[in-house]
């Protein structure tokens, strides 16, 4: 019987089985279409099945090449090459470039869709060594490579860490987060390059750019994009908030909290600012933004102190006070605006603040009282009124021992 494809009336034929031999090929003409369609098949032994229709359109055509490394050739082009070594299997005609018997063009081969949910297996440990990411195949296996080398590293899975039996490791999720240092222990960096360049231990960061430049610093907590983004050396800082404590470089002991909040200078020390979009005050200071003012729970007007006896020593009683008090000039003044203070300080030292105030020059009251006048690492000098107040008490007790004086003289001038 001859074989028609695009047959002729009265002769079809669903499928045709051809067993290749050690050289030849086998031409099949289509009648009903232009030129010649020819199938080269494997050279070495094998069976080649086309069905399912005609090769103009296929419905369900299935080509098989059981051995060999053979091309499957159309017309001359070649449509499908099998891989370099194995078995070529389940390949099905594209039906949107079937070549349908003019005398040029080709016939795709492509590879089934894969259907449902793809797994992936991730390695049963980590790299030894610094500087590798986990990647992918298409096929869903998973491994160790070099950092940057593989594509699929950088725009689909980010870096991955985790612990393993041998002892804790950095946790790491994100684009270059936590690049270089999948031994470093105890770490968790979470957001594109988080922690990215850090070798200590104990570090915490969690948004975009996170701690990105962070090296040898430890027990860092950091959270929000750009967290310390410039801190390199600095220990122990907690910072949480959008671009908080975006200036800190190698200060430690740190704590910002809010927007855009920041200490006074790169290797700032135990310096707490809460608020949005302020500065701290310098060393060893606490500030809190707000332009209404600062609230403690009792609702005071003051902060209660410790005053314990049994928690003192070296107790000489001091008599200080109307004299240095009536030394001390009170004044009416306005805060300058940022680009107004003197060149010797930051803008950021500025006191934002409007209107007329009432309070003392802290110069005038350093010649008077100095131990109420202290100068922070910023170079401002602030005034500590808690000292004014137990002055204060002794110049009322000063005038009350005096009024007690005028007061006797004028009875005993009555009684006369």
């Amino acid at each position: 019987m001859p074989v028609l494809i695009n047959g002729t009336t009265g002769t079809t034929q669903a499928s045709v089985a051809m067993t290749g031999a050690t050289s030849g090929t086998v031409t099949i003409s289509a009648p009903a279409v232009a030129g010649t369609t020819t199938i080269t098949l494997p050279a070495t032994s094998g069976t080649l099945v086309v069905g399912g229709g005609d090769l103009g359109t296929p419905s369900a055509g299935v080509v098989t090449n059981l051995t060999g490394t053979a091309s499957i050739n159309i017309n001359g082009t070649v449509g499908a090459t099998t891989p370099a070594a194995g078995t070529f299997t389940t390949a099905t005609f594209n039906t949107s470039s079937v070549h349908k018997g003019v005398t040029s063009g080709t016939v795709t081969l492509t590879a089934p869709a894969v259907a449902g949910t793809q797994s992936y297996t991730l390695p049963t440990g980590y790299p030894a060594s610094n500087g590798y990411a986990l990647t992918s195949t298409t096929a869903g296996v998973m491994s160790w490579a070099a950092a940057g080398g593989s594509a699929a590293t950088a725009t689909t899975l980010g870096t991955v860490y985790g612990y393993t039996d041998s002892g804790p490791a950095t946790v790491a999720l994100g684009n270059s987060a936590a690049l270089t240092t999948p031994s470093a222990s105890n770490g968790t960096a979470i957001g594109y390059q988080s922690l990215k360049v850090n070798t200590a231990t104990n570090n915490t960061a969690v948004g975009h750019n996170s701690g990105v430049l962070v090296t040898s610093g430890t027990r860092n907590a950091l959270m929000g994009a750009f967290a310390a983004e410039q801190l390199t050396t600095g220990d122990r800082n907690c910072v949480f908030g959008y671009a908080s404590a975006f200036t800190l470089t190698s200060g430690s002991n740190n704590t910002c909290l809010g927007l855009q909040t920041d200490v006074s200078a790169a290797g700032a020390l135990n310096q707490t600012v809460v608020g949005y979009s302020i500065v701290g005050k310098g060393d060893n200071t606490a500030y809190i933004g707000g332009s209404s003012g600062a609230y403690n729970g009792a609702n005071t007007t003051t902060w209660a102190t410790i005053s314990d006896r049994r928690l003192k020593k070296n107790i000489v009683y001091n008599n200080i006070g109307l004299e240095k008090i009536n030394a001390i000039q009170i004044c009416n003044f306005e805060y300058r605006l940022p680009e107004e203070v003197d060149l010797e300080l930051k803008e950021s030292d500025a006191i934002k603040k409007s209107g007329v105030q009432l309070g003392v020059i802290a110069q005038e009251l350093q010649a008077v009282l100095p131990d109420c006048v202290k100068q922070e690492s910023t170079g401002v000098l602030s005034v500590d009124a808690d000292n004014l107040t137990w002055y204060t008490v002794n110049a009322i007790k000063q005038l009350s021992a005096a009024l007690d004086a005028a007061n006797a003289r004028i009875s005993a001038l009555e009684a006369k």
